[in-house]
């Protein structure tokens, strides 16, 4: 009789949550091995989730919940990513807090935040659920309040509780009425029982899919994520590549039920992937590295939204995975940004790929694509898993135009080949190790019926113009109308005008 799976998760959770009480409610000084206990306390904790994951394996007949906890591959894969972000980001807040006063409560504030985030990554209770996302958001409001002299950190933290409170209502209105209807609040539960909510199940899957988009941040309520860069950078770290993901991981549990309401799927789907569209031009004209990461961030979650809303579960968590490790390296290195682009190796010339070489680079993308899709068992994979392999495609014959483009040297070309060609065979091994994965975790995704191959096609259109557009940004940057649109892209479309003036008479009201 082997060690029971969950014990690791619970023993993850309590330490956090004691090493982060520690820290914040002791009055001692913030010296440097103080400070370092927080990184430790990290480290210990995502080694016990390994250890949890590895015991689940181990002894397959041991129960994998108790204490509304379970253990599963996507827990397991979602609690390590929580773990390593949030060691890294208290890694990077010792160095950069070195000193100031307030820095290992600081530290403290962040481990609180990293036991919310695994309580909802291992959570196999709804109510749980709700208590993981209440504990990360009030845990995070002092680091963001860390510098509450200036206005824009207070204007930050007010929008983000605000946020973080309607979105928290909706979730805890719709948990009301599950528990009302099935009378358990375990995901198992609410699963079996999904089919027999009856004329309540559009109410649970339209109040949690609104819930997590307003925890994705998606347009328009994009903003509070944008007043956070206000905050110290280990904030935006944890939060952009671990705690945002809360509501994608969300709708994996529930994923029976969403699959009841198709027109709740639909919105959602509609929503992600507008967000997903407008964030990525947007993107284009930001003048500063990270404030077009956190439209990257909009951008990806809307994606993910996109993939969930069409029932593509095991790539959406596939999609957290990767999104979070990088953009957890992209905001930790974000200061050094200027100093690694100036010791890198001019290969030549900005390569402008002309209308030849962009429909060139798409069309062996697509052929390449087409191939590989037919030798992998293209018949195992539903039509919205193809759809969403061609949209990712279309971002290697981006890649492959600059490289193609008449005034490429050789050594950009070979290098953008080798990167289009690693990028492509790791998508297809990544997204069939998912599929086969967790193909029992999370409910089958629906036959696509009129609605949603719209929506499929309505998507590989407008990601299609978007990236014929983006290749051909530098033939026409100089153009007037490019020019006139920059300006309007740089200010975020003034998608978030409304939200940004209530907040800021809210924050004069509050002086």
């Amino acid at each position: 009789m082997g060690l029971e799976p969950w014990l690791g998760a619970t023993a993850a959770i309590a330490v956090t949550v004691t090493g982060g009480l520690w820290a914040v409610l002791t009055r001692q000084s913030d010296s440097k091995t103080e400070q370092r206990c927080a990184e430790w306390i990290a480290a210990v904790s995502a080694i016990m989730v390994v250890g949890a994951g590895l015991s689940a394996l181990a002894w397959p007949a041991s129960p994998r919940t108790g204490l509304w906890l379970r253990i599963d591959l996507v827990a397991t894969a979602v609690g390590l990513l929580v773990t390593i972000v949030g060691w890294a980001s208290l890694r990077f807040a010792r160095v950069q807090l070195r000193g100031e006063p307030g820095a290992r409560a600081f530290s403290g504030w962040l481990l609180l935040a990293l036991a919310g985030g695994l309580l909802s990554a291992f959570s196999d209770h709804i109510v749980l659920t709700l208590l993981g996302w209440v504990l990360a958001s009030l845990s995070l409001h002092a680091p963001i309040r860390f510098r509450a002299t200036r206005a824009a950190s207070r204007l930050a933290a007010q929008r983000k509780f605000w946020i973080d409170r309607i979105a928290e209502g909706l979730l805890a209105t719709a948990i009301v009425i599950l528990l009302a209807k099935v009378g358990d609040g375990r995901f198992g539960a609410i699963g079996s029982q999904a089919a027999n909510l009856g004329p309540w199940t559009p109410w649970v899957a339209g109040l949690v899919a609104g819930a997590v988009i307003l925890r994705s941040a998606q347009l328009p309520f994009q903003g509070w994520l944008l007043e956070l860069l206000e905050a110290p950078t280990p904030v935006s770290a944890i939060l952009h590549a671990g705690l945002i993901s809360a509501g994608g991981l969300l709708l994996m549990r529930l994923s029976s039920v969403m699959g009841e309401a198709p027109l709740v799927m639909a919105a959602l789907a509609l929503v992600g992937g507008a967000s997903a569209l407008l964030a990525g031009l947007v993107q284009t004209a930001q003048p500063a590295a990270k404030t077009a990461l956190v439209w990257s961030t909009i951008a990806q979650m809307g994606f993910m939204l996109l993939e969930c809303g069409l029932g593509l579960y095991p790539l959406a968590l596939l999609h957290i995975l990767a999104h979070g490790l990088y953009k957890a390296k992209a905001f930790l290195w974000a200061s050094n940004a200027v100093d690694l682009v100036s010791t890198q190796r001019r290969l030549g010339p900005v390569a402008a790929p002309g209308p030849r070489a962009i429909l060139g680079a798409l069309a062996i993308a697509m052929a390449a694509y087409g191939l590989a899709d037919a030798l992998m068992g293209a018949a195992e994979r539903p039509l919205q898993a193809h759809v969403m392999g061609m949209i990712l495609v279309l971002g290697v014959g981006y890649l492959l135009a600059q490289g193609l483009a008449d005034a490429a040297p050789a050594g950009l070309t070979l290098r953008l080949v080798s990167v289009s060609l690693a990028t492509f065979v790791a998508y297809f091994a990544l997204q069939t190790l998912a599929w086969r994965l967790t193909v029992d975790a999370f409910a089958r995704p629906p036959a696509p019926g009129p609605l949603q191959i719209a929506i499929l096609a309505l998507s590989i259109i407008t990601f299609a113009a978007l990236v014929v557009f983006q290749a051909a940004l530098p033939r026409w940057r100089n153009h007037p109308w490019i020019s006139r649109l920059r300006v309007h892209f740089a200010s975020g479309l003034y998608l978030d005008l409304i939200f940004n003036r209530l907040a800021r008479r809210a924050l004069a009201k509050e002086a």
